[in-house]
């Protein structure tokens, strides 16, 4: 994630999808790009993400703060696939052709 963020070209994007929005590699891609004068999208689940300090726009989905099994984070991830839906039918009506 890190070497395809150092050679993103002046006008490209960077679109980061994740729960909580503390995963090192997403950090450092964020930080790496977002130095280097690109755009960040950052949709996650964490309104303290550290995610959010290197993104131009953040979209913030909901979390329920009950996990199941407290070893691994695994809480529902229905705000981000709802979130990405929404998205992706959107590029794909409007995207120019």
């Amino acid at each position: 994630m890190q070497v395809k963020a150092s050679k993103l070209k002046a006008d490209d994007v960077l679109f980061l999808l994740s729960l909580n929005g503390e995963t090192p590699e997403l950090i450092a891609s964020a930080f790496t790009a977002f130095h280097r004068g690109n755009r960040v999208i950052t949709c996650c689940c964490n309104e303290k993400s550290k995610l959010l300090l290197y993104s131009n726009y953040s979209l913030i989905g909901y979390k329920h703060s009950h996990q199941a099994i407290k070893e691994f984070e695994v809480s529902s991830r229905i705000a981000l696939h709802m979130i990405c839906r929404i998205i992706i039918d959107y590029i794909s009506t409007y995207r120019k052709k």
